[in-house]
């Protein structure tokens, strides 16, 4: 279930503290524009969403909906904003992302708040309980609003991004695992951007310092990192889009490695096969782009049936060429 999607070169744009992509016009600029750096970042002022709805009870256990126009009721992606897992990351900045992904593409977007390290019952296992709610929330979402429960997509930035990997493996996490919770909705698809496959990989990112908040003290952090990373939870049986810059400081890396025999697995836990046990053929995309400064990422355009949508539209995403795998 690997695929290589190509993309033309459009304008560029960044969304996220490390560099992830943000939605725009298709012609292609005659100079990269620079990218936002965090200050920038988190002074954006939220776009108000259709509907805000509570998920579970606490400040930060709800989320906002943005419907676009079109017929109803509307397939549906839940997105998880980036930030390290930090309690000073929140959603608002990335208002405007989800605004703008609803009206290109006619899917509804749910951009989710959650717990995180530095505010109460945030980190383990509130955060990760937390994005598995707001996930279930969706069956009831479907009977309060205009979207439907099947075939969901699940996206996110950065931390986000590994929260929507995680989703997609929690199904086969052990029934005394403190992570598992029953389950009732699971991605169709996973969007991730810029992400953070590989809690392992985490201390040589941007987000060194946030593992402890998450995970626990470092005594802890072998035994939870089978439980919270997505990369050691292959094959995660849903497919999904791996999207990461070249200089993206924060997403170090995609499952595989390509070798001249093909792709080599960087850990012994990564799997070399897709759900159906076909060798896995992908190949490790580099993207030019920079992090924190100037400079930008290619953007161009995924059409909606990669993200579950009608054949015939194209989205015009700022994302760089992408690798699907398992």
């Amino acid at each position: 279930m690997t695929r290589h999607i190509g993309t033309k070169l459009t304008h560029l744009g960044l969304l996220g503290i490390a560099g992830a992509a943000a939605l725009g016009g298709a012609a292609p600029p005659a100079t990269e524009p620079p990218l936002l750096g965090t200050k920038d970042y988190v002074a954006r002022a939220l776009v108000p969403a259709d509907e805000r709805f509570e998920y579970g009870s606490g400040p930060s256990r709800f989320a906002d909906l943005y419907l676009p126009k079109g017929v109803r009721p509307y397939r549906l992606v839940v997105f998880f904003h980036g930030g390290c897992w930090m309690s000073e990351y929140g959603l608002d900045p990335v208002g405007g992302f989800c605004r703008a992904l609803a009206d290109e593409t006619g899917l509804a977007v749910l951009n989710v708040e959650y717990r995180r390290a530095g505010e109460e019952g945030g980190g383990w296992p509130g955060t990760f309980h937390d994005a598995a709610a707001a996930l279930d929330f969706v069956d009831e979402l479907s009977t309060r609003a205009p979207v439907s429960s099947r075939g969901v997509i699940v996206a996110g930035h950065s931390a986000g991004a590994h929260l929507a990997l995680w989703l997609a493996a929690r199904a086969g996490l052990p029934f005394d695992d403190p992570l598992r919770t029953p389950v009732r909705i699971r991605p169709s698809r996973v969007v991730a951007l810029a992400p953070l496959a590989d809690l392992a990989d985490v201390p040589g990112t941007a987000c060194a310092g946030a593992l402890d908040g998450l995970l626990g003290p470092p005594s802890l952090r072998e035994t939870r990192l089978r439980s919270a990373s997505p990369a050691a939870r292959l094959p995660l049986g849903v497919p999904q889009v791996l999207v990461a810059g070249r200089a993206t400081g924060s997403s170090p890396s995609l499952w595989p490695v390509p070798t001249p025999e093909g792709p080599r697995c960087r850990r012994c836990g990564l799997s070399r096969r897709d759900p159906l046990g076909r060798p896995l053929r992908a190949r490790h995309a580099r993207f030019p782009g920079v992090a924190g400064g100037a400079g930008g990422v290619p953007r161009g355009a995924l059409t909606a049936s990669q993200l579950g949508g009608p054949d015939s539209e194209r989205i015009p995403l700022t994302l760089p060429r992408c690798s699907t795998t398992f």
